[in-house]
């Protein structure tokens, strides 16, 4: 009796992985290893999206700042004839 409940087990996790909910989709099943695996990478592409932009926005502030201060003043200082 013991080896039909295992088989019949078996035979029901099979037919569940194909069954449609009321709304039409699918059930499918997602292992904890593998959410963590995309939770990880999630963070890891933010996380270095992040740093990009931080880099960048240092670049502009620190290195290209006084150049861009000096552009802005001539701009605001400039006689445009109309």
């Amino acid at each position: 009796m013991e080896i039909y409940r295992a088989s019949s087990i078996k035979i029901r996790a099979q037919i569940r992985r194909v069954v449609f909910d009321s709304r039409g989709y699918q059930d499918l099943r997602v292992s904890n290893v593998t959410v963590r695996k995309r939770l990880v990478t999630v963070l890891l592409v933010g996380l270095l999206l992040f740093l990009v932009i931080d880099v960048r926005l240092g670049y502009v502030q620190l290195i290209m700042g006084n150049w861009l201060s000096d552009k802005a003043r001539d701009s605001w200082g400039r006689n445009i004839p109309f």
